[in-house]
């Protein structure tokens, strides 16, 4: 059975940065895909979060901050033309 996501806006081709991948926990790459495409930003201030919901309104790029479960911080950045979302490290922006 598949998961039904509510979905604020279309993710286009997810990929995740090989850092990423190599520091990451793998699930917590995914649960943090799914708080992004819902709308739930991670850890932003009150002035990112009108950012991301402006954002998603009028076609601007998407950036939410997240941590794993061994507290290392990782972004998840969908582009403006929503064709793309990428996992990557605070240093590989």
């Amino acid at each position: 059975m598949e998961t039904i996501i509510n979905s604020r806006f279309r993710l286009g081709i997810v990929a995740v940065s090989f850092r990423a991948l190599d520091m990451l926990f793998l699930d917590d790459v995914k649960v943090a895909v799914d708080r992004h495409r819902s709308g739930d930003w991670g850890i932003k201030t009150p002035e990112d979060i009108e950012y991301n919901n402006n954002a998603v309104k009028f076609g601007a790029e998407i950036r939410s901050d997240y941590q794993d479960r061994n507290q290392k911080h990782f972004l998840v950045v969908t582009d403006r033309d929503r064709t793309h979302t990428i996992v990557l490290l605070p240093d590989e922006f």
